[in-house]
């Protein structure tokens, strides 16, 4: 069994869903109402899912980065989650602003 990973508030997310990545996870970030979260990691996606429903499978943005994803950002609305890349040769796609509602 994997252990649930405990926010403060109380809300919990199954590590299961961490998984979803094919290589390891450097970020995670929860929207400030703790429904949602969304991680990055070395294999340039970023993924968005649900604290709520520990049985369905983080979605894949459709967007992926160059290189390392290395911070990320929920919008207040959670309309949007902003990702940046570890890239220092960066020319132009540094930041993606991903549609979490599509």
């Amino acid at each position: 069994m994997i252990a649930p990973l405990v926010v403060s508030d109380g809300t919990y997310l199954n590590c299961r869903n961490l998984k979803s990545h094919s290589d390891g996870v450097n970020v995670l970030e929860f929207s400030d109402d703790g429904q949602f979260f969304a991680f990055g990691g070395r294999d340039t996606r970023v993924l968005w899912g649900s604290t709520g429903d520990e049985n369905r499978a983080p979605a894949v943005m459709e967007r992926k980065h160059s290189s390392t994803v290395s911070s990320l950002a929920i919008s207040a609305d959670n309309k949007r989650v902003y990702s940046a890349e570890l890239n220092r040769n960066c020319l132009g796609n540094c930041v993606f602003i991903h549609d979490t509602t599509t």
